[in-house]
């Protein structure tokens, strides 16, 4: 029942998570962790906003913020316009130097740890100074849709806190993230 297209899954329902999780699945998807194990998760999704697969450990990070903003569009067009900014941007790989100087796993910074279409996306990554977590979590408001990017990062050694002194202290993520959560705005409420 394990299937793979391309080194993308294909999409019908939600993606079951934990044991026991029960969703009727329509097609499943072999999926390598981190370690190398393989496991199966059940997911549903338009298949023409497939998002390369791949779970991380799914240790608990320490939060760091959270960025919200209102979207006006429906929730289907903003999680569509979340899952555009996944598969585009954030799914490039860096150039091969970088992402072997700074041991970047996946090679584009980001792959997708948990999917529950369409109201929650969660992105994990990790290099030399740090293992986070960026969480999207599309919900329906009475003006239209409340968007928001949490973040959890782990920042190990004395080398770590420098970068996160360097990252967060310095107000450079939280630019990034509104940026973002703009970006995501933009292109869904463009899409009406």
């Amino acid at each position: 029942m394990a299937t793979r297209e391309r080194g993308v899954a294909k999409r019908r329902g939600s993606v079951a998570r934990g044991v026991g999780a029960t969703v009727k699945p329509v097609r499943a998807v072999a999926i390598s962790g981190g370690d190398g194990a393989e496991s199966e998760a059940l997911l549903d999704w338009p298949a023409r906003l497939a998002v390369p697969v791949q779970f991380f450990s799914m240790e608990s990070l320490p939060y760091i913020d959270e960025h919200r903003t209102r979207v006006g569009a429906s929730p289907e067009r903003t999680w569509d316009a979340v899952v555009r900014l996944a598969r585009g941007r954030l799914a490039r790989p860096a150039p091969v130097a970088f992402a072997a100087l700074w041991r970047l796993e996946p090679a584009s910074g980001f792959a997708v740890a948990e999917e529950t279409a369409p109201r929650h996306l969660a992105l994990r990554g990790r290099h030399r100074f740090s293992r986070y977590e960026l969480a999207f979590d599309v919900a329906p408001s009475p003006d239209g849709v409340t968007l928001s990017a949490r973040t959890s990062a782990v920042f190990p050694g004395i080398a770590g806190r420098a970068y996160r002194a360097l990252v967060i202290g310095s107000g450079g993520h939280r630019i990034i993230v509104s940026r973002m959560l703009a970006q995501i705005a933009r292109s869904a409420e463009r899409a009406l």
